[in-house]
């Protein structure tokens, strides 16, 4: 893989009481021809999931573990 593509965290978004938390559950690495490789250590609760870049913060929630 080509050392300057970036990868993605994968969070889990759960919202409670109109605010997100948001659980890292997995990694995404983007593939050479396109679209995303994406490993899971675990898998959401709900059909919900977000990918941002690696160790940044969602906005206006709070990351959990």
């Amino acid at each position: 893989m080509n050392g300057n593509k970036q990868k993605l965290d994968v969070l889990a978004v759960k919202t409670v009481n109109e605010k997100d938390y948001y659980t890292r559950i997995g990694v995404a690495f983007p593939l050479d021809h396109g679209g995303f490789s994406v490993l899971f250590d675990a898998l959401p609760t709900n059909a919900r999931v977000l990918l941002l870049p690696d160790r940044e913060r969602p906005p206006g929630g709070e990351l959990e573990g």
